[in-house]
């Protein structure tokens, strides 16, 4: 697990600069990029906890900042320029554009605002159609187009209730005091607009830095131009603009004029606006560089993280898949808590399978033998793919040697428990042996020149089952019931499966046995044996 964690990415390069292009801050990997443009396209899931700075809510919240200030910047326009109360404009322009922010903005939020309902459960009839509604608006290139233009909403309205005649030379031609006091305030009141207006272009970190960085750039150069074009003195052409503005600078004293006055009437007025304008974009370049930035190392160590997270978990099921090989699954859980397992077990079933003739097959002259463990390889895996059968729940395999395959049933004590019958995981063994003699008949069809041959010794009785060493872990079972099942089917007959006496007669519901008389049996002396001939044809399912 170390190992997998630590060939993903090293500790030190996690918080270095993400893997991105400096100029376009796009991730170098496309894969990755991809994984970073949908990640405000997933749902969150009910175990995470949700946070604004969740990239699905992200959204939201900034959308609602937005609508925000697009509001207080309008209220603002709808105050201090009194031709859009009373009518007076000549061009409907700024209705247009108020218009269409409104709308802009009204339809993003419902959208979001109606997604975030959806997938909270509040609107399950139409969870599909909102949901493929916002995956279009929050496509990559669509979001970014859409979002340029909502952001560029509120300073269009401000630009379109730019006067021009309000930002030419006046100092050049003999106007009143009251045209030079409405020229000033106008100056003025444009001077903070546009000082504010480029602000909300720092909010949604899910757009491209590039396209809120090209969008106040837009806006930056369109406000320089109107204010810088064309060069010329004040003309009476727009006299109606100059008195009504003057509606709000009546109050103000002629013989003592507010000290900005002054500065605001000064033909350098729009050089200073200009200055001011480029110290906000290059802010705002900087300040979206530094967000998108920051998103995509946040997103760039989540991802590493994950990434390491999965390869652990990964790790550690294929570790559990290979103890769970190795031992018994039931087993370990004792195992775990204790550090050693044994269990005295009563009515277990043992059973040896041996191919009889495999010695005949084996040529340690031809690659070293490495064939003939291949085809051996083969036929136990056939036999350890019965094991995966809910037939065989109550069969574990204990082991193989040599030729040799182990197995055993009735070592799980409580799912032993939970059978209908006490005696079904002795039926399960015996039955097991059986479809292990089919087995090798069949792999026997696919040979060409060599037929195997299987013996099989069966015995039931009492076992102690148990995990030996701390290192190589080994489960084995031990006791005189596997030493007479070893006897069993070394002196058995090929094809067959042969039993003792008593287990004949405890299975003989179930099964029909043939006797084969007396068998020596070393340590045992003379024993008398059965050989199987089939199960029962009226034998009730256990």
């Amino acid at each position: 697990m170390l190992d997998a964690l630590w060939n993903l990415s090293k500790p030190e390069e996690v918080f270095k600069f993400p893997p991105i292009s400096p100029f376009s801050l796009c991730f170098l990997s496309r894969s990755l990029e991809q994984i970073y443009r949908r990640q405000v396209l997933r749902v969150p899931r009910k175990s995470v906890l949700v946070t604004l700075a969740t990239p699905r809510l992200t959204p939201v919240t900034n959308g609602l900042v937005h609508f925000i200030f697009f509001i207080l910047v309008s209220l603002a326009c709808f105050y201090n320029f009194p031709n859009l109360i009373n009518g007076e404009l000549v061009l409907a322009l700024p209705y247009v554009v108020f218009g269409f922010g409104l709308c802009i903005n009204g339809l993003f939020l419902s959208v979001i605002f109606s997604d975030m309902l959806a997938w909270n459960g509040f609107c399950p009839s139409g969870t599909h159609i909102l949901q493929r509604f916002y995956s279009i608006l929050f496509d990559w290139y669509v979001r970014n187009i859409f979002g340029a233009l909502m952001l560029c909403s509120p300073a269009a309205f401000v630009l379109a209730n730019f006067q021009l005649c309000m930002f030419w030379n006046s100092r050049t031609l003999n106007v009143s005091a009251a045209a030079e006091f409405s020229i000033g305030e106008y100056r003025m009141v444009h001077g903070i607009l546009f000082t504010f207006m480029l602000f909300n272009l720092t909010l949604f970190p899910n757009f491209s830095s590039w396209t809120k960085s090209l969008s106040a750039t837009i806006i930056c150069l369109t406000s320089c131009l109107l204010m810088h074009w064309p060069f010329q003195g004040f003309s009476y052409s727009c006299p109606s603009q100059v008195v009504g503005f003057s509606a709000i600078t009546s109050a103000i004293d002629t013989n003592s004029p507010p000290v900005w006055l002054a500065a605001a009437e000064s033909t350098l007025f729009p050089w200073e606006m200009t200055v001011i304008l480029s110290l906000n974009l290059i802010l705002i370049f900087f300040l979206n560089r530094d967000i998108d930035i920051s998103f995509r190392v946040s997103f760039n160590r989540d991802f590493e993280a994950s990434r390491a997270k999965k390869a652990i978990s990964r790790e550690k099921m294929q570790g559990e898949w290979l103890l769970e090989n190795i031992i018994p699954r039931f087993v370990l859980t004792d195992l775990r808590k204790t550090n050693k397992y044994s269990q005295h077990v009563k009515d277990a079933a043992v059973m040896f399978a041996s191919i009889a003739n495999f010695s005949e097959f084996y040529d340690e002259q031809y690659q070293g033998g490495q064939e003939m463990l291949r085809v051996l390889n083969e036929i136990f895996a056939d036999f350890e793919h019965l094991l995966s059968s809910s037939r065989f729940k109550d069969v574990e395999k204990i082991k193989t040697i040599a030729e040799c395959f182990m197995a055993a049933s009735g070592l799980n004590l409580v799912q032993r428990a939970q059978n209908k019958s006490p005696d079904a995981h002795l039926y399960a063994l015996m039955d097991f042996a059986t479809e292990l003699l089919k087995t090798l008949e069949d792999f026997n069809r696919q040979m060409f020149n060599f037929q195997f041959e299987l013996k099989i010794g069966y015995n039931v009785g009492e076992v102690t089952a148990g995990v030996i060493g701390t290192t190589k872990l080994l489960y084995d079972i031990w006791g005189d019931t596997v030493n007479v099942a070893s006897r069993m089917y070394s002196t058995g007959q090929k094809a067959r499966i042969q039993v003792t006496e008593d287990v004949a007669q405890r299975l003989s519901s179930q099964y029909d046995f043939e006797y084969r008389g007396n068998v020596f049996v070393k340590g045992k002396g003379e024993m008398r044996t059965h050989l199987l001939i089939g199960r029962k044809a009226d034998a009730e399912p256990y």
